[in-house]
């Protein structure tokens, strides 16, 4: 099911690399697309494939000792629910943007939360990186 956060992701990945985004494009295994934070939800996308990103999610999650809730994954999509020890929930959405590059779209709480989503980010992309 995709969100229009996830379309917009999707689209930005493709815009940066037509723009030939050397980031991006060339950014290694674990690059991360410039992001965008729209209404509650953190829009980022992750040079790595879908699989690895999924994994990469799911270890981040559980290393801040979040507990994961509920998981649904295709080849294309995939999605994270998880809740934070204070009870704050937290939804990741991936999709496939292409074989190397995975969109993802990070909310956190029922509003957003920018902070924590950002860190999170974060903490996949240092994942991907080792």
């Amino acid at each position: 099911m995709k969100t229009a956060g996830t379309i917009v992701a999707a689209l930005a990945v493709v815009i940066l690399a037509l723009q030939g985004c050397a980031g991006l494009v060339a950014g290694g295994a674990a690059g991360a697309a410039a992001a965008t934070y729209v209404q509650g939800n953190y829009e980022t996308a992750y040079s790595a494939p879908l699989d690895r990103t999924w994994g990469a999610t799911l270890n981040t999650l559980r290393a801040m000792n979040m507990t994961v809730t509920e998981t649904e994954k295709s080849l294309s999509e995939a999605s994270v629910e998880a809740r934070m020890q204070d009870g704050t929930d937290v939804n990741v959405t991936l999709t496939r943007s292409s074989p190397t590059v995975t969109a993802a779209s990070i909310r956190v709480g029922l509003i957003g939360d920018e902070e924590a989503s950002r860190m999170i980010s974060r903490r996949i992309e240092e994942r991907l990186a080792g």
